[in-house]
């Protein structure tokens, strides 16, 4: 309205309509793109209920269709060629107001350039992982005589890796989508936040694969999801969840998060402005964590604790993070950092996977078994197990093929090719399709006895026929991992197809407790082959300390160990709040073991303190059988047509309980419960006390040897036979000692034998 100053009371008015302002935003608003590649714009449009827009692209350094085309949906399609400058903008203009504009910045790049981050030098191009055109090409002419139809819908862990495969060589539009709407529509969203999301473990890697190998078939809407998806869940794994993080390297659930970081990051670089940070920490925390840990000089508290056997999470967990190395590490080498080269951690995993492996199949069960430690849900499979029962798993055979690839002109990859060549693992297809071939070495190259000074686990033979006697002896506790039993000086024999002693096997099962009392869990020492003293083992939950290995060797006659193990039995330091998980009555525990391999004997001696005179003291073995007594001194246990022999020496006048393990409601499976031999000293005789057990493994039909025991003062002299005796001398701490075999006699070496881990295998120094 308008009113006169001259005469107030005329005036005018007019009726005016405010118009809202028109904005147009661009998203994303900077990008890169490669040449000849494609980026998806969006438009957003507010102050008008018209919402359309044109598009333009413009460029200092280019014109028309040399800057690249835009259609009218926003789908950007980069040129051939890089402009110079490289820069192009694209203007998105209002329908509505054509004076209101947004716009976005974008780069354009080659194609086949590349980028270096952190050692790595990653093209720009796809497929990244896995694949260099001379891989391809090897896969393409394997195919020709290999190929199958996969299972696309992926109801299995390994299934997507061999529908990318089976995608990529047949370019078969179905499975290709099949797979991408796999890996587009997996949701972590419930899961991601918990202690260990088990389907990002499983199955990340493959998600950054089919990102990767199938790329092309993509949509951006469909890159964009899984990009902005993982990064959330995954950065969440990163730097908020300690489970499966630094502190734990030998958990499946790191080895898992490793190379899901690894692959995201090298996968997405170039999409993902948050792809770096994973191969950062991938690479820098991740990877940095295993060199310390298995590297003898690292830092504490880990530093070398992996040292032998970077996968000592078990029998069933282990295995999985062997494997979850495997297309990194070989994607590494192609991309100029080989991480297969960085440490004796993948050498050290081939070879303890060759000694973990027993000498035949193991008769009862039809499949080439492996010793168990630690959680084992699997075991009672067998050759059921998805993937593969026991060494023959898919994930010992991918681990193991691509090291027989990496290190083909060395002992380490050989030994590796003669074990697939023995075992016949299930092997993935991807894997197959690239194998150039190679030649393998007898495992009679390597030395009989190797030893994992990290968890102080030692693995014996007395030759490598398919019919030797083998020995597992876990002489120390296992590190930076989330599975473990309480076990600690734990042994196991399998002879000609058959267990002689072994563990009974477990994950959340339980066994007849002590003196047949109860149920116990199997993660707790009844089920294993460890002294006792009161009726208990050593502590659970955690112990104040590792055991201590004092002595050891390898000769070629023998091989003899001595650890002590007291540190295990007591909690006060680490849950004083919980006397309840100790063994208060221990005082001191030292294990010492002597193998002598030409007649298959072990000689164990225990040298046990407790807290009084009249505390018992229990040694635990285990059979497949009810034992049978021949006296209050000597047991038999038969396992097909294989015998272990006891003869007790010490103490005197023993008390062997049998208990079935099954008995009392107890929840291991028929195949996993054993006869357990509770061999009691019957009258203690002092708070320091010996155990002295001669074993003799052998056929039914093998001359038994009936060891006898002298004692002479300060020292015990065990007659095996008419040419092998052992001396040991008596006290709580093992000294001095010696080894006669056929008239030559050697002292018991009286510190720890080194030994290291290089391109040729084990060196004992």
């Amino acid at each position: 309205m308008a009113t006169s100053m001259a005469d107030s009371t005329k005036s005018a008015t007019a009726n005016v309509t405010i118009m809202p302002g028109v904005v147009v935003i661009v998203a994303p608003a900077s990008t890169s793109v490669a040449t000849a590649a494609t980026q998806q714009l969006t438009a957003s449009v507010v102050g008008t209920s018209n919402t359309a827009v044109t598009w333009t692209v413009q460029g200092a350094g280019c014109n028309a269709t040399a800057c690249g085309t835009i259609d009218s949906t926003g789908l950007y399609t980069a040129p051939s060629a890089v402009p110079s400058p490289a820069d192009v903008t694209i203007t998105a203009t209002s329908s509505a107001d054509p004076t209101k504009t947004g716009s976005a910045s974008v780069s354009i790049y080659s194609s086949s350039a590349t980028n270096v981050i952190d050692g790595l030098t990653i093209p720009t191009s796809h497929p990244r992982l896995f694949w260099n055109a001379a891989k391809l090409a090897k896969a393409q002419q394997w195919w020709t005589g290999n190929s199958y139809t996969p299972n696309y819908t992926n109801p299995n862990p390994f299934d997507p890796y061999d529908t990318l495969l089976a995608c990529m060589m047949a370019n078969n539009q179905a499975w290709c989508n099949a797979q991408i709407n796999w890996a587009v529509n997996m949701s972590e969203t419930s899961c991601y936040q918990s202690v260990g999301c088990d389907s990002m473990r499983v199955s990340g890697e493959a998600v950054m694969l089919t990102y990767d190998w199938l790329y092309a078939q993509m949509t951006p809407t469909q890159r964009t999801t899984i990009i902005n998806n993982w990064n959330t869940w995954q950065n969440y794994l990163d730097t908020s969840n300690s489970w499966g993080n630094t502190t734990m390297p030998s958990s499946n659930y790191f080895a898992g998060a490793f190379r899901t970081d690894f692959g995201f990051g090298v996968a997405t670089f170039g999409d993902n402005p948050n792809a770096a940070n994973f191969i950062n920490y991938a690479l820098n925390n991740r990877w940095a964590a295993i060199l310390n840990y298995v590297s003898p000089n690292g830092a504490a508290p880990l530093g070398g604790k992996g040292y032998g056997m970077p996968a000592q999470e078990g029998s069933q967990y282990g295995r999985y993070s062997l494997t979850s190395y495997a297309v990194t590490h070989a994607t590494s080498a192609l991309l100029g950092r080989d991480l297969w080269q960085e440490s004796t951690a993948s050498k050290a995993g081939v070879l303890q996977t060759i000694y973990n492996t027993l000498p035949t199949p193991t008769v009862s069960r039809g499949l080439y078994d492996g010793w168990t430690w630690s959680d084992d849900e699997d075991w009672v499979a067998g050759a059921g197990l998805y993937g593969g029962g026991g060494m023959q798993s898919r994930t010992f055979g991918d681990f193991m093929m691509a090291s027989a690839q990496e290190f083909a002109s060395t002992a380490i990859g050989k030994v590796a090719r003669q074990w697939i060549n023995t075992v016949k693992p299930t092997i993935a297809p991807m894997w197959m399709a690239i194998d150039p071939g190679g030649s393998p070495q007898l495992f009679s190259t390597l030395p009989l006895d190797y030893y994992a000074s990290g968890p102080q686990f030692a693995y014996w033979r007395n030759n490598w026929n398919p019919n030797a006697s083998a020995l597992f002896l876990q002489m120390g506790q296992t590190f930076g991992v989330g599975h473990n039993h309480f076990d600690v000086g734990n042994f196991q024999w399998f002879r000609g197809g058959s267990y002689l002693i072994r563990e009974t096997p477990s994950y959340g099962t339980t066994v007849a407790g002590y003196n047949s009392s109860g149920t116990m869990d199997g993660n707790s020492g009844y089920a294993h082959n460890i002294p006792l003293i009161g009726g208990l083992p050593e502590a659970v939950g955690c112990t104040d300390n590792n055991a201590v290995v004092r002595r050891m060797e390898s000769q070629s006659t023998y091989a003899y160990i001595d650890a002590d193990i007291s540190g295990t039995y007591t909690n006060n330091v680490c849950a004083g709040n919980h006397p309840e998980r100790e063994n208060p009555y221990a005082q001191h525990v030292e294990r010492e073991f002597v193998f002598v391999r030409d007649i298959e004997v072990l000689l164990i001696l225990d040298r046990l303190q407790a807290d009084t005179a009249s505390r018992s003291k229990t040694f635990m073995s285990h059979c497949e059988t009810n034992p049978s007594a021949i006296d209050a001194s000597h047991y038999v246990c038969v396992d097909g047509t294989q015998q272990a022999r006891y003869s007790v020496l010490l103490p005197p006048t023993p008390a062997l309980t049998v208990v079935n393990e099954a008995a009392n409601g107890a929840t291991c499976a028929a195949s996993e419960c054993q006869y357990r031999l509770e061999i009691n000293d019957n009258s203690p005789i002092g708070a320091q006390s010996y155990f002295l057990v001669a074993i003799q493994g052998t056929s039914g039909s093998g001359t038994t040897l009936q060891p006898t025991v002298q004692d002479n003062g300060t020292s015990w002299t065990i007659a095996i036979d008419a040419n092998h005796s052992v001396t040991l001398n008596k006290g709580m701490t093992s000294a001095g000692g010696s080894v006669t075999i056929n008239g030559v006699t050697k002292n018991l070496r009286a510190d720890v034998q080194p030994m290291t881990i290089g391109d040729n295998g084990p060196l004992w120094q």
